[in-house]
């Protein structure tokens, strides 16, 4: 009898950490803040419990010699922050506000609803460097036309909650084919 209460509990605790992990990945060529042609990855991890909620992001942007940037799933949608000591508008206006709206998913509200196919966001900011920055920040351009990329996932089920890694760091000598 305690054999048979422990086997159960163990396969409760299994059930109660079992899930589908995916890793929604796309890839496509486009200009950096700077107007060089880079590749740019998106990607971000959603997992579906066997018991419980699903749970989604956040969506990470990599620009090849480039800083990643984040969106973040918010009230009002799939949302990049910026911050006014990092990040300035196209035109040069900065809130005077700890976060702005930087950029947004434009077709899809919620992470755990997109699947594989489109996905589109526009991007209205660009890296602010200063003359006293150390290093000179990039990422994917801003610009007034939303960038579209097709998004593929990767599934595996794991019994222990374990989530699947996200793509590497582009580094600068990538070459565009």
């Amino acid at each position: 009898m305690k054999n048979t209460a422990i086997a159960l509990a163990g396969l409760l605790i299994l059930l109660l950490q079992g899930c589908t992990n995916y890793m929604y990945t796309g890839r496509m060529t486009a200009l950096d803040s700077q107007g060089e042609e880079r590749l740019v990855v998106v990607y971000w991890p959603k997992t579906d419990p066997w018991l419980g909620k699903r749970k989604a992001g956040p969506v990470t942007l990599l620009t090849e010699c480039g800083i990643p940037i984040r969106f973040d799933q918010q009230e009002e949608g799939i949302v990049f922050r910026g911050n006014p000591r990092d990040d300035v508008y196209v035109d040069g206006e900065t809130p005077n506000v700890a976060e702005f709206e930087c950029g947004r998913f434009i077709t899809d509200a919620l992470l755990i609803e997109i699947d594989n196919g489109p996905a589109s966001f526009i991007i209205q900011c660009e890296p602010f460097n200063g003359e006293f920055s150390a290093i000179k920040r990039t990422y994917i351009a801003a610009r007034d036309a939303a960038y579209e990329i097709d998004m593929t996932s990767t599934q595996e089920k794991s019994l222990t909650g374990k989530t699947l890694d996200g793509p590497l760091p582009i580094p600068c000598a990538t070459t565009l084919e």
